[in-house]
C-alpha cells in the first residue's frame, strides 16, 4: 500500500498509475465500457499524460488501466480527489470479481517511438508488463540503471515503444512496459518472452530475484 508524502526528489516528475481491474467473465463488455467512459473524462486534464486500457491474453478476466501524469505531486493531491475518481470506483463495484490493485510508479526511461495515431484497430496491438524484482543485494542498483538509461529516448524505432518504471514503495520492483506492433498473441508466451535489448544490460538472471511477465491486448487508446 503506497501512502503518498511530499518527496523532493520528484517533484515535478511524472509518474505511472497501474490500476488491475478484475470483473466476473460475464461483465468484461461493462468493463470495457466502463474504462472507456472514465478514459474520456480525464483525458482533458492537463496534466495527463497518456492512458489506455488493456485486458491481458492469458488472463481475460484482469484488464488494466495504464496512466501517466506528469506532475507526482499534483496527481496526489488534486487527481485523486475528482470526482470522477469516486464514480469510477462505484462503477467497478458492480462488475468486480476480486479486490482491484493500484500500482505507483517513477518513470526512469523510455525507448522507441511509436506513433499512437496509427492504433486505429486497437485490439490487435501487444503490450507486455513485467515486473522484475531485484535481489536484495542490489538493492542500490536502480541509481546506475536511472542514469545509464536516458540516452535511450533517442532511438528512434517507430514499431514499438518500451517504458521503465521504478515501484515508489519497493525500491526492488521494477516494471518494464513494453508497446509494440506485432499482433501475434496466445496464451502461455509470456514463458518465451525476452526482455527488450536495450534494458537487457541491467536485467539479468546475476540481479533478478523474480520476473513476472503478462502479455496484454490493447482495447481503447484516446486519440
Amino acid at each position: 500500500m503506497f501512502l503518498y508524502q511530499p518527496r523532493p526528489d520528484l517533484k515535478n516528475k511524472s509518474i505511472a498509475v497501474f490500476a488491475s481491474i478484475y470483473p466476473t467473465p460475464d461483465k468484461h463488455q461493462q468493463t470495457k465500457d466502463i474504462l472507456k467512459s472514465v478514459v474520456d473524462i480525464v483525458k482533458n486534464e492537463s496534466t495527463c499524460i497518456s492512458l489506455k486500457v488493456i485486458q491481458s491474453v492469458c488472463n481475460p478476466d484482469h484488464f488494466m488501466l495504464y496512466e501517466e501524469w506528469c506532475d507526482y505531486d499534483e496527481f496526489f493531491t488534486v487527481q485523486l480527489k475528482r470526482d470522477y475518481r469516486q464514480g469510477f470506483s462505484e462503477k467497478l463495484g458492480a462488475v468486480r470479481g476480486k479486490p482491484s490493485t493500484f500500482e505507483f510508479f517513477e518513470i526512469l526511461s523510455e525507448s522507441g517511438k511509436l506513433v499512437e495515431e496509427k492504433l486505429a484497430d486497437q485490439d490487435k496491438y501487444t503490450c507486455v508488463v513485467s515486473h522484475l524484482w531485484l535481489k536484495e543485494e542490489h538493492r542500490g542498483r536502480w541509481g546506475n540503471v536511472a542514469s545509464a538509461l536516458p540516452e535511450l529516448s533517442e532511438a528512434a524505432d517507430t514499431s514499438q515503444s518500451c517504458k521503465l518504471f521504478r515501484s515508489l514503495n519497493d525500491p526492488l520492483l521494477f516494471v518494464i512496459y513494453h508497446l509494440s506492433l506485432d499482433s501475434e498473441q496466445s496464451p502461455g508466451m509470456e514463458k518465451n518472452y525476452v526482455i527488450p535489448f536495450c534494458f537487457s544490460e541491467f536485467f539479468n538472471n546475476d540481479v533478478i530475484e523474480m520476473q513476472q511477465v503478462e502479455f496484454f491486448q490493447t482495447r481503447y487508446i484516446p486519440i
